[in-house]
């Protein structure tokens, strides 16, 4: 016996991941873009230095950012699952323009520091 529900529940989740990973290349070169803005800042500014683990450091920042990139999609998924709700693309684009803003001025104030 198949469950319509079920699928229908599973092609909407399937989209939902979909969406979002379409949207990591810009996630991804919106931070990496802040991460040479200051970088070029840094280099500006006479007698400074980078840190011998910059590279290091912005390595470990980026593929934690992707983890949390993942709480985006993760959290439609549990909203779909447990409340049986379906957001819509303006919806997701909220969430992933709000998210976008938090990591960029998360990634100036955290990681350019290190710099």
């Amino acid at each position: 016996m198949v469950d319509k529900h079920n699928i229908t529940s599973n092609s909407n989740i399937m989209d939902g991941v979909k969406w979002w990973e379409k949207k990591r290349l810009y996630y991804n070169l919106a931070l990496i873009t802040i991460i040479i803005i200051g970088l070029i800042l840094k280099l500006s500014v006479p007698n400074s230095f980078l840190s011998e683990n910059y590279l290091l450091a912005v390595l470990i920042w980026m593929f934690g950012a992707n983890i949390l990139f993942c709480s985006g999609w993760g959290f439609e998924v549990l909203l779909m699952y447990f409340f049986k709700i379906s957001l819509k693309n303006n919806m997701r684009f909220l969430f992933f323009s709000g998210g976008l803003v938090i990591s960029i001025v998360w990634t100036w104030i955290a990681l350019l520091p290190q710099l």
